[in-house]
């Protein structure tokens, strides 16, 4: 045995260099535990990569690194190492070497005729242009990738864009053939995307010479050859005989230091060949090309995954569709257990609604109302399962889970009546019906995941937990939130419930205990107005002005035997007469994010405005009409600042209070009665 012979070893090139003898295994990356640290490349991930052995062969493999591992310039997950293999993480070059005659300079490379780097393109040192003449050509070849750069900018259409870079090519380079080969995304060998011939030449004959292309990707260089039968480098490729290549250039197309392909061009003529001056400007080209298809193939996949967010958002909360684009999240068809917190809401009476309005008023008035839901449901993390006619279905838990999942889904429904008392101010000035809807709330395990088959799939949840949250939503009356035991669990201390009487619920044996939510413990609420938390529905602080007075206060709002209005204190209500006009302070969602400061359900109703506020809709006759028209034509989007009532009438509550309240009956401007 030979212990002279060198050890298998790695010669690594870029911002951090160095030769590294291999042993069974060793670990690149930028993290300090690596055998071999590439601190000072900032394309390379703490733990990028490892090559290792196994049995008399070594492998490198991808750690799930960000900017992933090319192996000859074809991007690769594992894959086994060939003596003289160059290997690509980030800007580094690392060179596998497994012999003698692989760390040595091949006696066939003396014999290259060209071979140029994009680095050393129209660079100085012992290359410079050393007279006018030769200057003038460096200069006009400048002029001329310049003037390609600019007519490829803006291109973001892969197959016009290939198809310009080879015309553009032909226009200043004398070649017979041309072809561009692409790498795949997601790794694998070059495919070829595009190819020219001059008119008189024959397209289908077109084939790249492996032989040449390996030699490009593994040097990461151009190379020219003026004969290329003749060409010690290339004296295997049997592909070069067959086609009567006598000169070939080609070169790497090079982006964020990644080869996205390579473009050649070749004469099968013997008194024209290609030149150093065809290389440099080859070389430029290809430089402005790798760029361009590098930009389109960024702006395609945007906008495809702006198409899957789109289309994630749909049914997952923003936040949570854009963790499954990054593939933190798995959205594979199958399904595990997990504890959830389901909530459905349905809504009171649509039925013989339906049998009173038209097809488009019912699609209309559904678009409104489940914009409106939804929009509460994503901003409190939720994910929406479906829609069933008029009942909403949605989750928290999945496909990510956190310890306040209970709570952001009560905070959810406490959000979502608020919001729909809010709507239904609207809908009156609108002269459309108001809606009314009970939420149910559970949480337990359940089976989770996508379930149908490979082609339609739909994530969603089933087990006996969700079953009981639809039993327990069926128990709720017109603006009530119902919860089960679990959730009072997950939740207690943060919301103000009322226990109600046990209930028997459809499929579970003996009685269920269920709360009424009437709030949540951090609402702000008025000194006046405490205590007035009702068991039969949420309650909703709305702030107001009296116009005539300019004076601001917070009233309870109130939606109950056919009347609508506000509860206030009887010294707020002292100057208010029938027949005043009363401002309603609205200005969107009301429930937001616990985060999200005042005016979310978590923060209690927001400042009543003053007396200099704006006007804002005043429902005049003719224009609830109007307003009608405009909430049909764009149902999730609804006027924002006050909004303008009258004063019906203003009565002693019955409630025994310390603090007397009144009971202050709203009218729209249009109403009679």
């Amino acid at each position: 045995m030979d212990n002279s012979a060198p050890q298998p070893h790695l010669i690594v090139d870029g911002p951090d260099s160095g030769r590294f003898e291999l042993r069974d295994e060793i670990r690149l990356g930028r993290d300090a535990s690596c055998q071999i640290v590439l601190r000072k490349d900032d394309q390379v991930s703490r733990n990028h990569a490892r090559i290792y052995r196994e049995g008399d062969s070594y492998y490198v493999e991808d750690l799930n690194s960000r900017n992933g591992v090319q192996l000859n310039g074809a991007k690769i997950t594992r894959s086994v190492l060939k003596d003289g293999d160059q290997i690509q993480l980030g800007q580094t070059s690392v060179r596998f070497v497994s012999s003698v005659a692989a760390s040595q300079p091949k006696e066939a490379e003396k014999t290259i005729v060209m071979e140029l780097k994009a680095s050393d393109l129209f660079a100085g040192g012992p290359e410079a242009p050393k007279d006018l003449t030769e200057l003038k050509r460096v200069n006009d070849n400048l002029r001329t990738v310049y003037s390609i750069s600019e007519k490829l900018a803006g291109n973001f259409d892969i197959d016009k864009l290939l198809n310009d870079v080879l015309d553009k090519i032909f226009e200043v380079v004398k070649a017979d053939r041309g072809v561009i080969m692409l790498a795949p995304e997601d790794g694998g060998p070059l495919r070829r995307a595009a190819q020219k011939a001059r008119a008189a030449k024959p397209t289908q004959d077109i084939q790249v010479s492996q032989t040449i292309l390996r030699h490009v990707l593994m040097n990461r260089s151009a190379v020219l050859t003026t004969d290329a039968t003749k060409d010690q480098r290339f004296a295997a490729g049997q592909s070069i005989f067959l086609q009567h290549i006598h000169s070939a250039a080609c070169v790497p197309l090079i982006a964020r230091q990644r080869i996205v392909g390579v473009v050649q061009v070749e004469s099968t003529e013997t008194n024209q060949t290609l030149s150093r001056a065809d290389l440099e400007l080859l070389t430029g080209i290809a430089g402005q090309a790798a760029i361009a298809i590098e930009n389109a193939r960024l702006l395609k996949k945007a906008e495809e995954e702006a198409q899957i967010r789109t289309n994630l958002q749909r049914y997952l909360a923003p936040q949570i569709a854009d963790q499954v684009i990054r593939k933190k999240v798995n959205l594979q068809l199958g399904g595990e257990i997990q504890k959830i917190t389901i909530l459905f809401s349905d809504v009171r009476g649509f039925t013989r609604m339906t049998e009173e309005l038209g097809a488009r008023e019912i699609v209309a008035t559904l678009n409104q109302y489940f914009s409106r839901m939804v929009d509460v449901i994503f901003a409190q993390g939720g994910t929406l399962d479906k829609f069933v006619g008029d009942a909403i279905m949605a989750l928290w838990g999945v496909p990510l889970g956190g310890r306040d999942d209970a709570m952001k889904a009560v905070q959810a429904a406490v959000g979502m009546q608020r919001e729909l008392f809010m709507l239904n101010l609207y809908r009156r000035l609108s002269g459309q019906l108001p809606l009314y809807m009970g939420v149910g709330l559970n949480s337990g395990d359940a089976v989770v995941g996508n379930m149908g088959s490979p082609n339609t799939m739909q994530f969603t949840a089933m087990g006996g937990t969700v079953n009981q949250a639809s039993r327990i939503e069926g128990k709720t009356t017109p603006g009530q939130v119902l919860i089960s035991e679990s959730t009072l669990n997950e939740t207690r201390g943060q919301i103000r419930v009322a226990e109600l009487a046990a209930v028997d619920l459809k499929g579970i044996q003996g009685k269920v205990k269920i709360w009424t939510v009437t709030g949540l413990a951090s609402d702000t609420v008025p000194q006046e107005l405490e205590g007035l938390d009702d068991a039969r529905s949420v309650t909703t602080y709305v702030p107001c002005v009296h116009e005539r007075t300019g004076r601001a206060f917070v009233g309870r709002g109130f939606d109950q035997d056919g009347e609508f209005g506000v509860l206030t204190s009887l010294d707020y209500a002292s100057s208010i007469r029938s027949g005043d006009i009363v401002q309603v302070k609205l200005g969107g969602p009301t429930a937001r994010p616990a985060s999200a400061g005042a005016g979310g359900p978590g923060q209690g109703p927001q400042p009543a405005p003053g007396p200099d506020s704006r006007p804002g809709i005043v429902s005049k006759p003719g224009q609830s009409q109007a307003l009608q028209r405009s909430m049909i034509a764009s149902p999730g989007v609804l006027p924002l600042g006050p909004i303008t009532f009258r004063v019906g009438s203003v009565r002693s509550s019955p409630m025994e209070r310390k603090t007397p309240l009144a009971m202050v009956t709203l009218l729209t401007l249009s109403d009679t009665h």
